[in-house]
Formats: structure tokens, C-alpha cells, sequence
């Protein structure tokens, strides 16, 4: 068992990641499991699925149910909350393999809405420099191209 906190970081980026599968010596078969973390925790979990690796996202309200429980103890820091999460895993009776579906759905949703707010963010830009441009698709490669090289009506 390998259970990595902060003192253990890496960049959350590709390389990153890769860094984290490399340096740990980490072997095809290994489960990650990790809390969810507003959305910092989906570029992990979804490099990982696209690595052929089983990863699990795990409510942070389980975690603390959980804790409180075993646990007296009130103290809150990374390492603790590193074993905290893979004692909670390593339970017999915990049931890991449903959760995945719905969160690559709810993922994707939040992927979508991220796109939808950035395009509007766009449009609402673009109609303050460039309005006669929404007689285009601005989303076309061309267009975007354009954006990035002339960003204001100047």
C-alpha cells in the first residue's frame, strides 16, 4: 500500500502524473482512490482511467462518517487523511465498483458546463470588440486562430 499526501507532491498536469506513476514504482494492477476535492481530483482520476487504471473517487462525507466512528481524534492534516481514506477502502464492506459510473457522468456534465460558461464568456466578449463577427461560427479553428492573434478591435 502506497498512500501519498503533500509531502509526496507533484504537479497536477501529464507530466505530472506520470512523474507520480513512475517515481512510486507504481504497477498495473494498483486501485487509487482518492477524495473528492471540488475539482482539482478529476485530472487525476481521468489520466488514470485513460491509463488503463482503476480509480475511485470517494465522498467526502463517507470519509468523515468513517473517521468519526474509529476515531476520536480531531486532528485534520494531509497524512492523516492520506490512511484515513485507505483504511476506509481497504474495508470489506465497502462497495467501490458502483460509484464509478455515476461520476464519469457527473465529469462529463461538469466538463460540458465549463465549456457552455467559457463559450458564453467568449460571445460576450467578442460582442463588445468584434459584434460584426457573430455573423461567423467563432469556434472554427480559423477563427480562433484570428482571436488569438488580433484579441481587440484596435
Amino acid at each position: 500500500m502506497i498512500i501519498i499526501t503533500q509531502q509526496d507532491s507533484f504537479k497536477i498536469t501529464m507530466e505530472g502524473f506520470s512523474y507520480l506513476l513512475a517515481f512510486f514504482n507504481i504497477n498495473k494492477e494498483s486501485t487509487f482512490v482518492m477524495e473528492l476535492t471540488g475539482c482539482y481530483h478529476l485530472l487525476l482520476y481521468h489520466f488514470l482511467l485513460n491509463q488503463s487504471r482503476t480509480a475511485y473517487i470517494i465522498n467526502p462525507s463517507f470519509i468523515k462518517q468513517y473517521k468519526n466512528a474509529n476515531t476520536l481524534r480531531k486532528t485534520k492534516t494531509d497524512p492523516l487523511d492520506a490512511h484515513l481514506i485507505s483504511q476506509y477502502a481497504n474495508r470489506l464492506d465497502v462497495q467501490l465498483e458502483g460509484m464509478r459510473s455515476s461520476l464519469e457522468t457527473k465529469s462529463k456534465i461538469l466538463f460540458r458546463s465549463r465549456v457552455a460558461k467559457t463559450k458564453t464568456r467568449l460571445k460576450s466578449n467578442l460582442s463588445l470588440s468584434f459584434p460584426e463577427m457573430f455573423n461567423f461560427n467563432v469556434y472554427i479553428d480559423s477563427m480562433l486562430n484570428f482571436l488569438s492573434v488580433y484579441g481587440c478591435y484596435d
